[in-house]
């Protein structure tokens, strides 16, 4: 109850990108499917996984994006070349897709910015595109530290 409690207030401080949502699942739905994200990530040894997971939680408005999340399983909002967002056959597939995005540019922005965090490689990277993202990107990742205790 209390990470419930937690859940919603964060949504409702968050700027209005990521909290103009429609809860249309309940819950405690949602908070296993972040404790699912949360332990696939730690299995693939992805960099800095509560950002990793803070961007899903973003990208797919808290798990309940219709069109990314329950039918494309696409929680980071991925685009092809042609300006579609993919879709992957699982969400499994999709963090996967995530770790070889991730393994093909983090160590190149570390070895170039030493002292860069993780924020910092999102924009290097033009992942994040605003500070808006970048601020939303930290309240979740703050969140996830001081609620979720898994990452």
């Amino acid at each position: 109850m209390k990470k419930i409690i937690f859940l919603i207030s964060l949504i409702c401080s968050l700027s209005a990108s990521a909290a103009n949502f429609k809860i249309h699942r309940n819950d405690s739905l949602v908070l296993k499917y972040i404790d699912s994200v949360n332990y696939y990530i730690d299995s693939l040894d992805i960099q800095e996984p509560c950002y990793v997971l803070a961007q899903a939680i973003l990208e797919s408005q808290w798990f309940q994006c219709k069109n990314c999340t329950w039918e494309n399983n696409n929680m980071f909002g991925f685009r092809a070349k042609s300006g579609k967002y993919m879709k992957f056959k699982s969400w499994q597939e999709c963090v996967i897709y995530y770790d070889n995005w991730q393994k093909k540019r983090y160590f190149k922005y570390k070895k170039l910015h030493k002292n860069g965090d993780y924020i910092g490689f999102l924009i290097w990277c033009k992942y994040a595109e605003s500070k808006r993202y970048s601020d939303d990107i930290r309240k979740i990742h703050k969140w996830i530290n001081k609620n979720w205790n898994k990452c």
